[in-house]
């Protein structure tokens, strides 16, 4: 298939509207209600309910690919809340202090051998990534976004792919980059396709 001439391009997004994507971002929202619901039913004295918990992480992290791209780029921040590396952060010029949050910090409290202690944290961090979720589905709605931009989100998710989800950056404890890795090559697959002849 050979890419749809420039001088068509731009309709392509107007009449798309992201909406291949929503079911995604309802998919990821979902995702985060099982993570939150399998923390507060963590029994440290019952593994099987930690165990769970790891699960509902890595399928939660699987659905959070899948709207990566569109976060990273056109909502840096709110991308942060999900994936924020799990050590501070120091923003130059300005040193704003950020303190991890979402993903990567509940993968490090969950694969800790001392996780007991930290369960306030771990529902925090599921609770924050939940409250923040629940708003990602009527972001679709609210951006104004050119095909050259979709497109730019796309290149740069696939940079992140090679740099950071098949190299196991995001996830050195879970493992789980080749997968999200894929899940994220085909929501970007299906995204490029109208613009595909």
């Amino acid at each position: 298939s050979a890419l749809i001439p420039p001088e068509k391009v731009s309709a392509v997004c107007s009449a798309n509207k992201l909406d291949w994507l929503r079911h995604d971002a309802v998919d990821f929202v979902t995702s985060c209600e099982d993570l939150e619901s399998s923390v507060v039913h963590i029994d440290y004295s019952r593994p099987a309910t930690i165990e769970a918990a790891r699960q509902s992480l890595r399928e939660c992290r699987l659905r959070y690919k899948h709207v990566a791209f569109f976060l990273e780029y056109f909502y840096p921040e709110k991308a942060k809340l999900f994936n924020a590396p799990p050590k501070p952060e120091v923003q130059e010029p300005v040193l704003v202090y950020d303190k991890p949050s979402g993903l990567q910090v509940m993968e490090a409290i969950l694969y800790n051998a001392h996780s007991a202690g930290r369960q306030n944290e771990l529902l925090r961090q599921a609770r924050l990534m939940l409250n923040a979720a629940v708003d990602v589905p009527g972001l679709f709605a609210q951006v104004q976004a050119n095909d050259s931009q979709l497109l730019e989100s796309f290149r740069l998710e696939l940079i992140r792919i090679m740099t950071l989800y098949i190299t196991g950056y995001d996830a050195p404890v879970m493992k789980t980059g080749i997968a999200e890795a894929a899940g994220s090559l085909g929501t970007l697959a299906e995204g490029i396709s109208p613009y595909l002849d």
